[in-house]
């Protein structure tokens, strides 16, 4: 084999290598975390101020067992009004996402949900009470 047979054989070979790597990225998942990513980034201070907040007045997350979740509330808040959501994320499957209003049953509540499948979930608690408004990210390892 000739010098002019290997050149081509390299070039042929970085081609193949070029159209694989093509193939590959067109393959993979490229959605976003958030539909509305950038109005999230623009409002991102007073997310920061929500949670600073939330520094002093810690929700605390217990696995009851596979399907359910029992969040505490500080206990200052336990007969106040609460208001707020929950929202759960699923970081590998975006159907699985979902939300849910809080409901305060003395400074405790309580979630029963089929939707809480087994794995990695992010939970956001967002809540407000007096009119101070509040945020808590959560990482749960569920069953």
């Amino acid at each position: 084999m000739n010098w002019g047979y290997k050149i081509m054989f390299v070039y042929v070979l970085f081609v193949v290598g070029m159209l694989t790597l093509v193939y590959k990225c067109t393959q993979q998942n490229t959605e976003l975390v958030a539909d509305n990513y950038y109005d999230q980034e623009v409002k991102y201070q007073d997310r920061y101020n929500k949670m600073q907040n939330a520094a002093t007045a810690t929700v605390v997350c217990n696995s009851v067992n596979d399907k359910s979740l029992e969040l505490s509330f500080p206990s200052e808040f336990a007969n106040r009004a609460i208001k707020g959501t929950l929202t759960f994320y699923r970081p590998n499957d975006k159907q699985k996402d979902f939300t849910m209003n809080i409901k305060n049953d003395n400074g405790k509540m309580l979630v029963q949900s089929d939707k809480l499948s087994g794995g990695y979930w992010r939970l956001t608690i967002a809540w407000s009470c007096d009119g101070k408004e509040y945020l808590q990210e959560e990482k749960l390892m569920m069953q």
